[in-house]
């Protein structure tokens, strides 16, 4: 068995290691309850025997700290003390978990039986566990303080007992003088262990009077004030403190002390001289002494423990703040769907009944309004889209200097002739892959943010630059990585923001406008956009100093996509048969008059089960597969794979009012020439499958192969 004796006396550790060896014991012999610890951590012990009173950690410290510990408070815990043997010290030990709590000096049979006992019990499992709760560092600190305090009330007497015994002896005989010089020796031991224990302490003590003058402090007191321990003596407790008024607080101090009313408990935030912010816990306790009441003070730094708590809140809070955006941008996805397939049908028909009216016709008017509402509602869904990062792009590689360029003449009416619109373009190409329409979005939502920030005019300035990012200047918080960035820099005159209100202004719906001047969309989709895209923003902004966004964009090197590329089409109308797979009906018979509109053989089908039936009755004849790709049963692109096995050439052009995560659920990649994002314009619609069909043709070498129509080119 190993066993771990803990004693400031050498003597006393000998004795325990003669008698424990003697029963083929191995001992490992320990000063204090620092160096005892050190054992701990380096190996395995069967029993601790440990003195009570000792410098720089005492026997209850470690027995409190061996309890609290999961890996070792399994171990029995016996004290052995000639120092602490009233009733409630042992009490004291007990409640911390101790086995045993036994006096020196104890006979040697005695003691190794007492050893056997406990290293019995130990083996059996009956350990006793501590009485108290070790987590509660108030209660258990202060029955601790109580036993301390009682102990140096107790020496403090002994001293005073001791100097008025030496006072009296002055006369006596040489008898007298023998005595008083073994009393002087047991004062001089009783104040070294009071003084290591003083010293030697790891929280703060300190000695008041009544009028808050410190009589002592020790060294722990004074690091954890930042304060020389020789500049605390005879200065007033509020030293150590930034206060408004120090002598209001004295004054409140002697109140509580002359009405032994101390407070007993201490937890609380300090702001310490140098205005560092200090957590202590601890407790006070008044001593009667015969030229007045004093108050022990035990004080703990507990700032690291509360800078942790604060900081494990601040994480959850984020947490919670990053599941309720998840949550929104759910909900955003599939309404944004819905509404899809809704604005389709509504705008589809609009448009085409506004291509069958004259311009003179009292309809017409009415028609048109129904169409820009539906435009805004199909807007409003891109927005919700946009901001829950789930909107379809469809990117190419482009210059964002001739985005700028073609973007400025809106921009200018867009804020107004009391704006100055400045541009400073980089000099070269500035190449990104990314979506141009929503590019546009982007300028367009910034600028008008600067607008409403500048309401007596001002200068919104709109620039470009190329920077090359080192690994260590990438803003990891943003997800970035080392490269080639375009930089995308608008900045205003305006009104400026607080720091509060820029944490917060990418946040869905927050606004900082009236009532009924702002969706708090607009920055939302901006970030939904940039980040989609691969990039990420930094926002600087003082109030009344103007607001700066920074956009860096990833640099690509590529051939820019031209208008004119092959592919382009002039005209709208074509000829062909187009198989449509829509579940919903309603928008299966709009796609299907848009298609007739506009010259094509259109054949509906609800459903995947429907359209392989019509593509069997056809036998080859169809053209195109339009077919929506999220349906039940089977998906568009589970239709397209098994059509491809009958015919392989048979073109198939997809159409969704999802977003990009649900299409990829489908085996779909959300961006390509072969999709259509719902809401479509029948123009919108005449112009994908015209496209599709002239590629198909150039495929075929000028012939339509599969079906028997033959558009022309």
């Amino acid at each position: 068995m190993r066993i771990l004796s803990v004693d400031d006396n050498a003597e006393n550790r000998y004795l325990v290691e003669v008698m424990a060896k003697a029963h083929a014991h191995e001992v490992v012999s320990a000063r204090n309850g620092l160096e005892a610890l050190d054992h701990l951590a380096k190996g395995p012990f069967d029993l601790i025997v440990s003195d009570v009173l000792m410098p720089a950690m005492d026997g209850f410290q470690l027995c409190r700290q061996v309890k609290a510990d999961e890996r070792l408070k399994r171990i029995p815990f016996v004290f052995y003390t000639a120092t602490y043997t009233a009733r409630q010290d042992e009490e004291l030990g007990l409640a911390l978990g101790a086995s045993r709590f036994i006096m020196k000096p104890m006979e040697p049979d005695e003691f190794l039986a007492v050893v056997e006992q406990v290293m019995r019990e130990g083996e059996a499992g009956t350990i006793v566990l501590p009485a108290v709760d070790l987590d509660d560092n108030g209660k258990s600190l202060s029955v601790y303080n109580e036993r301390l305090v009682r102990k140096l009330e107790h020496k403090i007497q002994q001293l005073e007992a001791a100097r008025n015994e030496l006072a009296a002896s002055v006369a006596e005989k040489d008898d007298e003088i023998a005595r008083r010089r073994l009393t002087e020796e047991a004062l001089a031991r009783s104040e070294e262990q009071l003084r290591l224990m003083w010293d030697g302490s790891t929280d703060g003590m300190r000695l008041t009077d009544r009028n808050g003058i410190i009589l002592r402090a020790n060294p722990a007191l004074a690091r954890m004030f930042a304060k020389p321990l020789d500049s605390l003596s005879g200065q007033p407790f509020t030293c150590c403190y930034r206060l408004d008024d120090p002598e209001a607080v004295l004054a409140r101090y002697r109140e509580r002390v002359d009405s032994r009313n101390v407070e007993e408990v201490i937890e609380t935030m300090l702001l310490r001289w140098d205005g560092e912010q200090l957590w202590v816990e601890g407790s006070n306790a008044t001593i009667e002494l015969a030229s007045g009441p004093v108050v022990f003070s035990v004080l703990r730094d507990v700032t690291q423990r509360e800078r942790s708590a604060q900081e494990r809140a601040e994480l959850e809070l984020q947490f919670r703040q990053a599941q309720k955006l998840e949550s929104i941008g759910r909900l955003a996805g599939g309404v944004a769907h819905d509404f899809n397939n809704l604005l389709t049908v509504i705008n589809g028909y609009s448009g085409l009944l506004l291509g069958q009216l004259h311009a003179s016709d009292p309809l017409r008017e009415k028609i048109e309004e129904i169409h820009k509402a539906g435009e805004r509602a199909a807007g409003l869904t891109r927005q919700l889209l946009a901001f829950s990062r789930k909107q379809v792009l469809q990117p190419r590689v482009l210059d964002l200097n001739r985005i700028i360029q073609a973007t400025q003449p809106m921009l200018a009416r867009l804020v107004g002739e009391d704006v100055g619109l400045g541009v400073q373009l980089h000099r070269e190409p500035a190449t990104i892959y990314a979506d141009p329409s929503h590019l546009e979005q982007v300028l367009m939502n910034l600028a008008v943010n600067s607008r409403d920030a500048m309401p007596r005019g001002g200068k919104l300035r709109i620039e470009t630059s190329v920077v090359e990012l080192p690994g260590e200047s990438a803003p990891a918080d943003h997800g970035a990585h080392a490269g080639r960035y375009v930089v995308l820099t608008m900045s205003d005159d305006g009104e400026g923001m607080s720091e509060e209100t820029r944490l917060r202004i990418f946040e869905p719906f927050f606004t900082t406008k009236e009532v009924g001047k702002g969706t708090g969309l607009g920055l939302s989709m901006v970030q939904g956009i940039v980040v989609q895209s691969g990039g990420f923003i930094q926002v600087h902004s003082e109030p009344g100093q103007g607001t700066s966004f920074r956009i860096y964009l990833p640099g690509v090197e590529g051939t820019l996509a031209d208008s004119d590329e092959p592919g382009a089409v002039t005209g709208l109308r074509g000829k062909g048969t187009v198989l449509v797979v829509e579940d919903q009906v309603e928008v299966g018979k709009y796609v299907a008059a848009a298609l007739r509109a506009y010259g094509y053989h259109a054949i509906q089908a609800v459903g995947a089960e429907e359209a392989l039936l019509l593509c069997d009755r056809e036998r080859g004849r169809l053209d195109l597969i339009l077919t929506d790709v999220v349906m039940p049963n089977c998906s568009g692109k589970e239709l397209a794979d098994r059509l491809a096995e009958r015919w392989p050439g048979l073109k198939v052009l997809f159409t969704s009012g999802y977003a990009d995560d649900a299409m990829a659920r489908h085996g779909l990649p959300p961006q390509g020439s072969n999709f259509i994002q719902k809401p479509f314009s029948p123009e919108q619609l005449a112009l994908k499958v015209r496209e599709i069909l002239l590629v198909r043709d150039r495929e075929d070498g000028g012939s339509s192969g599969l079906g028997s129509s033959n558009l022309p080119g």
